[in-house]
């Protein structure tokens, strides 16, 4: 295999600028909610003092978790691979549901933070527009939607903001800090037991140091991020972890220094966000408006990486059979764009329903990092205690992996005894379900085969990083046709299930829609017929709503479907008179409905052997698996399909010379294999094989290629083995064969392999592997 031409981050500050947007971007959406609630209480200064020392302390804790993930944890499995390692099945569905919820939360805060800032720029932005709905909630949900058309239609634009917007967010946070610093000297919050003394103030620290814990927020990111890295294993995990230290430190310097002075300079009657009020007062004039644009673009791009972050996880759900398939089908910019889709739809539902302040989903978010952070410090504690050997020698690593883990705990049950007033309760509905749709689609799709298993894994850690890589989205996954020797020892060996037999066919039905294109299959069905002695089925559907009517010969008149069907019914007529005349057997049969539904039902109960189409009819060029009637019917038959390029309308007798046959492996794809003596016995073609890989090419995965390579070679090397075997059967039988292997995406392949091979037909069994 080829390795893709992915550029490899070089240096720590480069995983920052890459995966430490969503991290240094939380002060902006943290600070808000801690700093008015400790402003209410009276006491800002000595309520702020304490959450801080205390979400300080939390942090370092999660450094450490995160540092002993990258330690033990390599090919970018993260996080949940370590927890899935030490507590195993439960743990994937219970991580996963408690991910899907906290990434929704996340695309949520950011934007909401992002729009909260534009407010206070623009204070008309807060004015009511249609009942309690302000233009500042519109302006959300437009900004979801427009968002959502990117991530799905332009992914390769987005890391073209990623790197600028993170770097200029973290020098206004160095320089806010070093404003604090120069205007009022070092002045690190103060630790008054006071606090926690009073009840009054006991809660309103719990509710700030609740809220701070949005430091932790997207931090995760960097346990998954080795593979992303230049250098050798041990090289990436220090680079891995010097990005995770530099994010962490910028985050306890923003909160020790510039955290003070923005207490100090809170007015409660201004009716701006805090953190508006603490950036404009730091860097004053100009600075502070430019600094609150680089705000709101980072946030905008933190958005954008939850958005991706949820398709890598539906991703790997669909690999790993915990999710429909439908959910992670990739579009033509190579991303599963259905999960960006009900994610945009549950943001401006929520926007306009409950608002677009950050504080509403804050505690979501953060409930479900700490969750997360929970079960990966007890894996980290039991891995410690397996590594450590005599159990009744404590080392320093069991030690800390202990305390890391006392303390996370602690925190998280702290913030559950305030989040779960505030939203966290959602997760006491939303996982148990998640749960419960996890294990019945696993039970009903049954389990992957190891490599989808292993792809998924790491698919699900991949967060925003596992990016199409930018370039000629068709020539780069165009196969190369020549097959590659097979690796013996990574291959699996599938053996077909086909017995060598050729297929019987007694009726061979066409599908027209009275159009000079469909017509062009008929040459070739007449030629199976004459061949077989089979009878010839014309089949045309006139499309209607409502439900599917076979309509009987003969009928007469009035509605407008009726006087289309007699129209259509003379067409059949004469079109089954001219083959009677030359001595085929020719019926024809009409219907009304749902085209696609109509063809597959006529077929079924006419219990013909094949279907022959055309694939280009009204629908016009270029619809041919994009959503024509022939591929609608592709997608919904049960019986072999033949599908016919034809090179001229006119053509009386069109040549085919290549046959495209497009199979994954399965049983059911095979079903196509007799019907290939049976072309052959017809005419004189060769037969281009073709399978793609069940692992997509390293290059769609973008700076996390490399987390996939060997499972693409394993991929390559068993279809290549299983084409192999099917190439010796087939030339025995003295078929011309070539086999093909590569490829990401099945339909996107077949469609591109035809017209690079300038193939006349394509042969093909649905409801295979593939889909």
């Amino acid at each position: 295999m080829t390795p893709s031409p992915v550029r490899k981050l070089r240096n720590p500050l480069q995983g920052v600028l890459v995966g430490g947007a969503d991290p240094a971007s939380s002060p902006l959406y943290s600070f808000s909610a801690i700093l008015k609630i400790s402003v209410a209480a009276g006491a800002a200064e000595i309520v702020f003092g304490v959450s801080a020392w205390m979400a300080a302390l939390v942090l370092l804790a999660a450094v450490f978790v995160y540092a002993l993930v990258i330690h033990w944890v390599h090919g970018g499995r993260g996080v949940q691979g370590l927890s899935e390692e030490i507590f195993g099945g439960w743990a994937i569905k219970v991580n996963s549901a408690i991910e899907t919820v906290m990434i929704a939360a996340a695309a949520l805060v950011s934007l909401a933070a992002a729009v909260s800032l534009l407010g206070d720029l623009f204070p008309v932005l807060r004015t009511p527009v249609i009942w309690r709905i302000t233009g500042q909630d519109l302006l959300a949900a437009a900004i979801a939607l427009g968002m959502t058309w990117i991530v799905n239609n332009r992914p390769r634009l987005l890391p073209l903001a990623y790197r600028p917007a993170t770097l200029a967010l973290l020098v206004v946070l160095w320089a806010m800090a070093l404003a604090a610093v120069m205007t009022g000297g070092l002045r690190l919050p103060a630790f008054d037991a006071d606090a926690l003394a009073a009840a009054d103030l006991r809660r309103a620290t719990f509710v700030s140091f609740a809220s701070l814990l949005g430091l932790l927020t997207g931090a995760g990111v960097f346990a998954s991020m080795e593979l992303a890295f230049e250098g050798l294993e041990p090289q990436r995990s220090r680079k891995a972890l010097l990005s995770l230290l530099m994010v962490a430190a910028t985050s306890l310097v923003f909160l020790f220094l510039a955290g003070p002075a923005i207490v100090a300079q809170v007015d409660p009657a201004d009716t701006s966000s805090v953190i508006y009020q603490g950036i404009t007062g730091l860097l004053p004039g100009p600075l502070g408006v430019a600094a609150v644009a680089v705000g709101v673009l980072a946030l905008l791009v933190v958005t954008a990486s939850a958005m991706l972050a949820m398709q890598s996880l539906v991703l790997g759900l669909r690999d790993r059979r915990y999710a429909p398939a439908f959910l992670g089908q990739r579009n033509r910019s190579s991303v599963a764009n259905r999960p960006v889709r009900i994610l945009a739809g549950l943001a401006v539902g929520c926007f306009l329903l409950l608002g677009s302040q950050p504080a509403i989903y804050l505690p979501i978010y953060v409930v479900g990092t700490l969750f997360l952070l929970a079960i990966a410090s007890a894996a980290a504690v039991r891995r410690s205690l397996r590594s450590g050997g005599d159990r009744r020698r404590v080392g320093p690593q069991v030690l800390l992996a202990v305390l890391a883990a006392a303390v996370i705990f602690l925190a998280t049950g702290a913030v559950l005894a305030v989040g779960l007033r505030s939203g966290a309760w959602i997760y006491l509905l939303v996982v148990p379900a998640l749960y419960f749709v996890f294990r019945s689609t696993r039970r009903k799709m049954g389990s992957p085969n190891p490599l989808q298993d292993e792809l998924g894994r790491r698919e699900q850690a991949m967060h925003n990083l596992g990016m199409p890589q930018s370039g000629d989205r068709l020539k780069a996954r165009i196969p190369t046709p020549a097959l590659e020797p097979a690796d013996e020892a990574s291959a699996r060996g599938r053996t077909p299930r086909w017995t060598g037999d050729a297929a019987a066919i007694q009726q061979v039905a066409v599908a027209l829609d009275g159009s000079a294109f469909s017509e062009a299959a008929l040459p070739v069905a007449e030629r199976i017929a004459r061949m077989f002695d089979a009878t010839l089925v014309l089949l045309t559907v006139l499309p209607a709503r409502g439900a599917l009517r076979i309509l009987p010969k003969g009928r007469s008149a009035g509605n407008p479907l009726e006087a289309g069907q007699v129209e259509t019914e003379l067409y059949l007529n004469d079109l089954a008179g001219t083959y009677r005349a030359a001595g085929i057997r020719a019926e024809y049969y009409l219907a009304a409905g749902p085209v696609a539904q109509a063809i597959e039902t006529m077929v079924s109960e006419l219990d013909a052997d094949l279907l022959v189409m055309s694939t280009h009819g009204r629908s016009g060029v270029g619809r041919f698996m994009l959503g024509s009637n022939a591929s609608a019917a592709l997608q919904v038959s049960s019986r072999p399909i033949l599908l016919f390029r034809p090179q001229a309308a006119a053509s009386a007798a069109p040549q085919v010379r290549k046959v495209l046959v497009p199979l994954d492996g399965s049983g059911f794809a095979e079903r196509v294999l007799p019907w290939m003596q049976d072309v052959a016995a017809v005419v004189d073609c060769e037969f281009i094989l073709l399978a793609v890989p069940e692992v997509p090419e390293p290059a769609m995965y973008g700076a996390m290629a490399e987390a996939v390579d060997d499972l693409r070679q394993r991929a390559e090397a068993n279809s290549q083995r299983y084409l192999t075997q099917l190439t010796e059967r087939l030339t025995d039988l003295g078929l011309r064969v070539r086999p093909v292997v590569g490829g990401s995406r099945p339909a996107t392949t077949i469609l591109e392999m035809a017209e690079q091979e300038q193939v006349d037909l394509i042969m093909l069994a649905t409801h295979g592997r593939g889909g």
